[in-house]
């Protein structure tokens, strides 16, 4: 069984706590040189919580990553075809990607010490409702602008949710002390994942039994000749050769996306009502200001960036957004 030693401490009310950090492990630091980093970085107070309640917390959280997502990503599945005039669909999802690089890098930390994690997410959620409204009836004058405000919604919504998780981790940690802090970590961020990636497969199957045309006769459509492939041609209605495909009627789409609506509004009340504060991720403003705060943490993911570790990631990082790109613009089309 491979042995385990303190590595890093935090401190509450004059005890020292040691956090499991495997001696395998690519966060363990023989030197000590991060222990003022990685203090940085977590709350300066981990409140006692039961067991009980940390699992609700959990519950709670990626119950309502779930639901929100689960409208989010299908409605951006569904943009390079109901929303295919002029490019409206792709352009609003290019927006929305652009918008939430540069919200990632300024307002996370900035939102999460003002505000708290759990006031932010609720207020992202919130913040999705005019991008979901605004695919009614979408026009390029108000989608655009939607969809910048639903980007930067993203950056805080998804910082805000790890660093809940992350507390919560340690929490349990402090409960346990017989687990690493790495096997939690894996365990309660896999479980969000595991709540994250269902919604592609339940949101996916709402849209097709809203969107899916009435019975008809189908009929073989195969075309063998040369425009097939890059040189694929389409028709006037844009379905090409096959005529099963109909675009779906006015009523179909407004019910799919009142649904849609619906979900993020569920999912902000849900964290509202059930979800516990922290108490401990809001700092005092004469502590340390805002703007410095911003500044540093651009200058972190600066210097995050010439790490070998993180160099190595980069091309990972990048292959991962093609595949997004291909997925929701072409595939799905």
């Amino acid at each position: 069984m491979m042995e385990e030693e303190p590595a890093a401490f935090y401190v509450e009310d004059n005890v020292t706590q040691p956090l499991l950090i495997s001696n395998n492990s690519i966060n363990s630091d023989p030197s000590g040189s991060s222990s003022l980093f990685l203090s940085a970085l977590r709350p300066r107070d981990h409140q006692t919580m039961s067991k009980k309640r940390i699992v609700k917390n959990v519950l709670v959280l990626n119950s309502s990553f779930f639901i929100f997502f689960l409208g989010f990503q299908s409605l951006s599945n569904l943009q390079s075809t109901m929303n295919s005039a002029k490019g409206i669909g792709m352009e609003s999802q290019a927006a929305i990607y652009a918008a939430s690089m540069v919200s990632s890098l300024l307002l996370p930390e900035f939102l999460i010490k003002t505000f708290g994690c759990k006031r932010t997410i609720v207020f992202m959620f919130l913040c999705s409702v005019p991008y979901l409204i605004s695919n009614f009836n979408p026009t390029y004058e108000f989608i655009m602008p939607c969809s910048i405000l639903m980007g930067i919604a993203i950056g805080p919504l998804n910082t805000a949710g790890a660093f809940y998780v992350n507390e919560m981790s340690f929490r349990y940690q402090k409960i346990t002390l017989t687990e690493s802090m790495e096997t939690i970590l894996a365990r309660f961020f896999g479980l969000l994942s595991f709540f994250l990636e269902n919604t592609q497969i339940w949101g996916n199957l709402v849209s097709y039994y809203i969107l899916r045309p009435a019975m008809i006769p189908i009929m073989n459509h195969t075309n063998t000749s040369t425009t097939c492939g890059i040189d694929f041609e389409k028709d006037v209605d844009g379905n090409g050769t096959n005529p099963n495909l109909q675009p779906p009627s006015d009523d179909k789409r407004y019910l799919l996306v009142s649904m849609y609506v619906l979900s993020a509004i569920i999912a902000a009340t849900l964290m509202g009502l059930f979800l516990d504060k922290l108490e401990n991720d809001v700092k005092n403003e004469r502590e340390e200001k805002n703007c410095k705060a911003i500044l540093w943490r651009l200058l972190a993911a600066a210097k995050q960036a010439t790490l070998s570790d993180q160099i190595l990631l980069l091309p990972i990082t990048i292959l991962c957004g093609l595949e997004l790109a291909f997925y929701t613009g072409e595939i799905t089309e």
